[in-house]
């Protein structure tokens, strides 16, 4: 068994919100219409900051990065 510590995910979830660009809205719209592009759109806008793509963005690799910069450190069998 190891010892789990948050603060190095905290921490480094942090920093990458932290380093965040502010990103335009998501466009899921698309043209129903003639292809001339005259038609209407239709669909719906996705605000960055709700959006799945940001989360997936901001967790893509967290475990791994905090793995690398911190090392596991076991449990005394009896200890707890």
């Amino acid at each position: 068994m190891f010892a789990s510590h948050k603060k190095p995910k905290q921490s480094e979830l942090r920093r990458r919100l932290d380093g965040e660009r502010r990103s335009a809205p998501i466009d899921l719209r698309g043209r129903i219409g003639p292809a001339s592009g005259a038609g209407n759109r239709r669909g719906r806008v996705i605000d960055w900051r709700r959006s799945e793509q940001r989360a997936v963005e901001l967790l893509d690799g967290l475990c791994a990065r905090v793995a690398a910069d911190h090392r596991a450190v076991p449990l005394d069998e009896g200890g707890g």
